[in-house]
């Protein structure tokens, strides 16, 4: 749907301004990516809103975000696919962090454990490309593995200094773990199979 909205809007643009089809094919594509980008915005507000979990998905996901754009990761094949899986996911890590805050368990503790662990994966993995988008270049690899390692130290820093509730900080440690996991290979499959439910 996003995709036809997309090339229709293109191909009036395009006619409007007398672009060649090369042109129109790269803005189809660029209103592609702001078209879907504002709907995921829009599911991402309102669902975790009704839910009554917005702070703690909106933490997990752009604690999971500002690593994933060096270190990389699996894909889904097709947007909505995208959508779904990112929404179940963070807000299972939403809706857990909340009954967690309740319990005696240590946070901090394991926020440690898993900012050590996202270390020592990203140390040996980052940044994990996809066969559509490879990473050719053995410079930009390293830089972002680097950048990567550097991000999970900041985390560190930025999480001794500043002190969260502790369905923040819940929602932040799991976020963590579970970007960390899906570097991996038992990771990769995981979000692959996912992919093949829906």
């Amino acid at each position: 749907m996003i995709h036809t909205w997309s090339v229709c809007l293109a191909r009036y643009l395009g006619s409007e301004l007398n672009l060649d089809k090369s042109r129109v094919s790269i803005i189809s594509y660029g209103l592609e990516v702001l078209i879907g980008g504002f709907f995921k915005l829009i599911i991402y507000i309102v669902v975790p809103l009704f839910l009554g979990v917005f702070n703690q998905f909106a933490a997990a996901f752009l604690c999971s975000a500002l690593l994933r754009l060096p270190s990389g990761g699996p894909h889904c094949s097709a947007y909505y696919k995208c959508l779904i899986n990112t929404l179940v996911i963070y807000l299972t890590i939403a809706v857990t962090a909340t009954y967690l805050s309740l319990s005696p368990l240590p946070v901090q503790a394991v926020l440690w454990f898993g900012l050590g662990l996202a270390f020592m994966v990203f140390y040996k993995l980052a940044p994990v490309d996809v066969k559509e988008k490879p990473i050719k270049s053995e410079k930009r690899r390293r830089c972002l593995k680097i950048i990567s390692c550097i991000i999970v130290v900041v985390y560190f820093i930025f999480f001794s200094y500043w002190r969260f509730s502790q369905d923040i900080m819940w929602a932040c440690s799991m976020a963590v773990i579970f970007h960390t996991f899906t570097l991996t290979w038992s990771g990769q499959r995981f979000i692959g199979k996912l992919d093949k439910l829906l």
